[in-house]
């Protein structure tokens, strides 16, 4: 909406932007007050320029033109700041624009009698149009350490491992693909008279969904993927020790909570896994065993470096 102001003062000096912004954070009105204090008193009154504000995923795109459509300049800007980190550096760029294309601007005045305002700046809250380039796509990499439980019958079975994991997202969208690769540390159960060891080296692919807040740095992403892993075990404290690898198949989901940073991305996960088929160790055929866990937990801290936007 456009900005109040006393009639007389609109009727002295017309509008030098319009701002437009389909952002949440910063929003027109944000950044237009900045745009205000910055910007001299403007001689000329001709029809405004035209700034726009418009959201591509994880970043803001700022874009100025003519009052004929004509584009001058365009920046993006890394939504991984404060709002009002966001509204100030959109309005230092948006008034510099305005200086380096009119030079009828003048040195700004000495400080106005209260309730002045310096030349006005018209808000409007309808979409934007879209910008003239997209913004890149992001992609982050990254590893962590994890800690995890498979619950068995005899016992929690915790482990500690690692985790390596890149995430992709196509220009302007929220989902995108998840690759991991997960390893834990040897687990054991009993077995008759000795011990079963075993460990699962996972593979993980699926689609992400990524949920950025609107007023902070923090973005959730949901995940849902198939598991593929490689599965090892072998026999202990047997008068002869037997080792197997086999495949196994499960699925898997979980979520991640991180800060999202210039390049790098600290990072907390939680995960679950289950696996398709039942796995049974056993000494020889006929004498007892006992059932792997089919069902795993994990908790991840990591960090991710970042490309893109």
């Amino acid at each position: 909406m456009m900005a109040l102001l006393p009639a007389c003062l609109w009727l002295a000096l017309q509008p030098v932007v319009v701002i437009e912004s389909e952002a949440i954070c910063p929003t027109a009105t944000d950044v237009a007050e900045r745009v205000t204090s910055l910007l001299p008193v403007r001689e000329k009154k001709d029809a405004p320029d035209l700034a726009r504000i418009s959201d591509r995923g994880d970043a803001w795109i700022v874009t100025l033109a003519l009052p004929d459509g004509t584009p001058i300049a365009e920046r993006v800007l890394d939504r991984a700041f404060p709002c009002a980190d966001l509204a100030s550096a959109a309005a230092v760029i948006i008034a510099t624009w305005e200086s380096d294309v009119h030079p009828e601007f003048r040195p700004a005045p000495l400080p106005a009698p209260p309730g002045r305002q310096g030349p006005p700046v018209e808000v409007a809250t309808r979409p934007a149009a879209t910008a003239t380039a997209p913004a890149p796509a992001a992609l982050d990499v990254g590893a962590a350490l994890t800690g995890s439980l498979a619950p068995s019958p005899s016992g929690a079975g915790p482990a500690l491992g690692a985790l390596v994991v890149a995430n992709w997202l196509p220009a302007s969208r929220r989902v995108g693909a998840r690759l991991a690769l997960a390893a834990g540390a040897v687990r054991e159960l009993p077995l008759g008279s000795g011990r079963v060891q075993w460990r699962r080296i996972a593979a993980a692919l699926g689609p992400t969904l990524r949920l950025p807040s609107a007023t902070t740095s923090w973005a959730l992403d949901l995940h849902a993927e198939a598991l593929v892993a490689g599965l090892l075990t072998t026999g202990a404290g047997f008068t002869k020790d037997i080792s197997d690898a086999s495949l196994d198949a499960g699925l898997g989901g979980g979520t991640r909570l991180f800060w999202r940073g210039r390049t790098v991305e600290p990072w907390v996960e939680l995960d679950a896994g289950g696996w398709l088929r039942q796995q049974t160790a056993f000494a020889t055929p006929g004498t007892p065993s006992v059932d792997l866990p089919r069902l795993e937990l994990t908790l991840a801290l990591g960090l991710s470096l970042r490309t893109g936007p």
